[in-house]
């Protein structure tokens, strides 16, 4: 007998906890539209209606094509879709190219120059997308090591720069990076 309990409890399907049910939006219930000047608009069940969202990625890094939030003009959470195949193909289009701009970063190459003055850091890169000098305050937070040599920086105007692997860069950037994280 206890072996029967124990196949019940294995093939029981796993439920999602109470509070996450109204978290999680149903992609074949949304619609995603574009308003003037490329603003992000959201119907969903042709009940309720955003003018303005934002979309993001849940984990960017780690599994960018899933787990999409949106929030409306206020920064209020709307919720999270699961997998963004479910919207149809217009939405999924609009929703692709507003991921693109909000996680565009342009990729270090090497670091040219930096120094620091009163607490901030002034930097002199060439990315994939040319030269770009920018400046950094509170290293902790606006320079993070994600594993594996990956750094993001976030700039104080709040612009990403990704270095996939500071280690494969030349030495004088790497020494620079490797001081930082």
């Amino acid at each position: 007998m206890s072996q029967d309990l124990h196949e019940k409890k294995e093939s029981a399907p796993r439920r999602e906890p109470e509070a996450f049910r109204d978290w999680y939006l149903d992609g074949r219930r949304m619609r995603l539209t574009e308003g003037p000047s490329g603003i992000l608009r959201l119907t969903i069940d042709a009940e309720r209606s955003y003018v303005r969202v934002k979309a993001y990625r849940a984990f960017p890094i780690t599994n960018p094509e899933e787990y999409i939030g949106f929030c409306d003009d206020s920064n209020k959470e709307i919720g999270v879709l699961r997998d963004p195949k479910q919207l149809d193909e217009d939405s999924q289009r609009l929703l692709a190219r507003a991921l693109r701009r909000r996680y565009l970063a342009p990729k270090v190459l090497t670091v040219s120059g930096a120094g620091e003055r009163y607490g901030v850091s002034n930097w002199k890169v060439e990315t994939d997308r040319g030269p770009r000098e920018f400046s950094v305050i509170d290293h902790s937070e606006n320079i993070r090591h994600l594993g594996q040599g990956r750094v993001c920086i976030q700039d104080v105007d709040g612009n990403r720069f990704d270095v996939p692997d500071y280690r494969s860069l030349d030495r004088k950037s790497s020494d620079f990076l490797d001081k930082l994280i």
